[in-house]
């Protein structure tokens, strides 16, 4: 009896890449047809909600076109993962206090 290999990637299985489902597709296509472009829609929005002093709909209209505006910006990368070590002026607490002579009968260590 010969057993059929189970589950893992298979050549020409699944949708190709960078294809969109039916749902997404069929939306494209009608906003096509009636001619509106969400994009826009939504720039005008922003503008029209900033001239009449709306901030708070203008900033999130402007938000929801962040995502088309571009790749999102990397963090700065650090030069080297160890800073130089900066010398610290001498303060009182670093300064070292004087030895304390202790009885005869402390040991360090032992409860009474």
């Amino acid at each position: 009896m010969t057993t059929m290999p189970r589950g893992g990637r298979r050549p020409g299985a699944g949708r190709p890449a960078g294809a969109r489902n039916k749902r997404t597709q069929e939306m494209i296509e009608r906003l096509d047809r009636l001619g509106l472009d969400p994009i826009a829609a939504l720039a005008r929005l922003a503008q029209h909600a900033e001239a009449e002093g709306n901030l708070d709909l203008a900033e999130r209209a402007w938000r929801g076109l962040l995502p088309y505006a571009g790749p999102r910006p990397t963090p700065p990368r650090a030069a080297s993962p160890v800073a130089p070590a900066i010398p610290l002026p001498e303060t009182p607490q670093s300064v070292a206090a004087p030895a304390i002579e202790l009885p005869s009968w402390f040991q360090p260590g032992r409860v009474r």
